[in-house]
């Protein structure tokens, strides 16, 4: 039996943690949604992120330092 490593498993702990509080603002005021970034490489995270119900926003990728045009981040989005 192979079992999540733990640093999975508290990952996917924090980030339901948030998805549960944004949905609990959300009901009480005008948020819609959440948008993160992420590195390319960090593909463990890539699959928690869709598991939770994010989805990939191509169109948001972005470049936080301008004269470093290979450092990109990924943007997810989820609709609450």
């Amino acid at each position: 039996m192979v079992l999540p490593s733990r640093a999975t498993t508290s990952s996917t702990i924090s980030c339901s943690l948030c998805v549960n509080a944004s949905t609990s603002y959300r009901a009480s005021a005008a948020g819609t949604g959440i948008v993160l970034s992420t590195q390319p490489l960090m593909h463990t995270a890539h699959r928690i992120y869709e598991r939770l119900g994010f989805r990939r926003a191509p169109e948001r990728d972005w470049n936080p330092i301008p004269e470093h045009p290979e450092f990109t981040l990924l943007t997810y989005e989820l609709t609450l």
